[in-house]
């Protein structure tokens, strides 16, 4: 019983299963044949031909592949330039940066070495600045002791500088207006104090027994008009005092900074001989202080001032200044990459071996350490504008 052809119960419904048809295959067509077309009609080749036929094959062949390996050839040869020029192209890369590298290395370098020598540069400048600021500081507090010792030396003496007095007022005036101030004050102040202590020493030495006469050094006075004013009284009366009264008034001259000396010039004649030759010594210096500017020259004048400083070094012998400097240089050398630079400073100590002439104009170190430095090839450089005691100079290195 077949069972294909029966429907098959679901619980839908019913569905009925159909066969596939077969499908038919086809007879391939074939041309109607003539008699002479047939396999069996057909005549064989001669072998002459064949031979023709396969030359003919052969030699289309032998073209096409010719044809091949030419093109074949020639891709290769345009292949093998583009390599090269990649290659090249490569290269050329590779060498632009490598000198790329090095110019930046070699700017590093100097980038660096210019750092290091602005850095030195700067260390020396501060150097400079250190040892200036000292040295001012180191003039400023020797000008002023000296300035010191000056008003105490003139201080005791004013009675005994008046004659000179004109000349001094007319040389004090150059000087700075506080200091002529204090010194007219301190001599009002002594002047009258002075007089004081004159009308108490008349008295007291009339009052007082006559001493014992004593063999003392006294100096006399630079001048007629420096003579004290018991002297001076004593000629308008016409009863000129003895020496030893003239002395014990000089022994009773005053002091500034103690008054109550003349009270105590007459306990005893051992005091008095000390005090006279006390007062012998002081006034021997200051008769020296007195009378050493009339042995310095007159002050010239400014047209005399502008005397080239050449004309003034030549009056000294030079080659004994440049031996006597030669010992005394006191220089730093550093460089760069062009010059060499050379900072000189010359000694203050060795100024006052110097004759007067050579310390009155301070250009002079200068040009003399120039002739000296400049017969070695240096050249003077003011670049760090120095003091007339510090010097810079140069030398251009030979060419490496």
């Amino acid at each position: 019983m077949d069972t294909r052809r029966q429907p098959l119960q679901r619980e839908r419904g019913v569905a009925q299963r159909r066969p596939h048809p077969q499908p038919q295959l086809r007879q391939p067509v074939q041309p109607a044949q003539s008699p002479t077309q047939s396999p069996r009609h057909r005549e064989p080749l001669s072998p002459r031909t064949l031979q023709i036929r396969k030359q003919q094959l052969r030699s289309r062949f032998n073209e096409q592949a010719l044809q091949q390996l030419e093109q074949q050839a020639k891709h290769r040869q345009e292949l093998n330039l583009l390599r090269q020029q990649k290659e090249q192209l490569l290269l050329q890369e590779q060498e632009l940066l490598y000198q790329r590298e090095r110019t930046l290395q070699q700017a590093e370098k100097e980038k660096q070495k210019l750092l290091k020598e602005e850095m030195l540069l700067e260390q020396e400048e501060q150097r400079l600045q250190r040892e200036k600021r000292r040295v001012l500081e180191r003039e400023l507090q020797e000008l002023q002791e000296a300035q010191l010792r000056r008003q105490t030396a003139r201080v005791p003496q004013a009675s005994l500088q008046a004659p000179t007095r004109k000349r001094s007022r007319s040389v004090e005036e150059e000087d700075l207006s506080d200091e002529k101030v204090s010194r007219a004050r301190i001599e009002q102040d002594q002047k009258r104090a002075q007089e004081a202590t004159d009308q108490h020493v008349q008295t007291k030495v009339e009052q007082s027994s006559p001493l014992p006469p004593l063999q003392l050094q006294t100096t006399p006075s630079p001048s007629k008009a420096s003579a004290s004013p018991t002297r001076k009284r004593a000629r308008d009366t016409g009863d000129e005092p003895s020496d030893e009264k003239v002395s014990r008034a000089r022994i009773q001259a005053p002091d500034p900074n103690d008054a109550p000396v003349a009270s105590t010039a007459t306990t005893g004649s051992n005091q008095q001989y000390q005090q006279v030759e006390r007062q012998n010594d002081t006034t021997r210096q200051l008769k020296a202080e007195i009378e050493q500017p009339s042995q310095q020259p007159e002050e010239k004048n400014q047209d005399e001032d502008e005397v080239k400083v050449e004309d003034k070094c030549n009056k000294f012998p030079v080659d004994e200044l440049c031996k006597l400097y030669a010992s005394h240089y006191h220089y730093n050398e550093y460089e760069d990459t062009k010059y060499k630079y050379c900072l000189v400073t010359l000694p203050k100590k060795l100024l006052p071996e110097l004759p007067p002439e050579y310390r009155q104009y301070p250009e002079e170190p200068r040009i003399l350490t120039l002739r000296l430095l400049s017969e070695e090839g240096w050249e003077h450089y003011d670049r760090h504008d120095p003091e007339p005691r510090t010097l810079m100079f140069r030398k251009r290195k030979p060419y490496e």
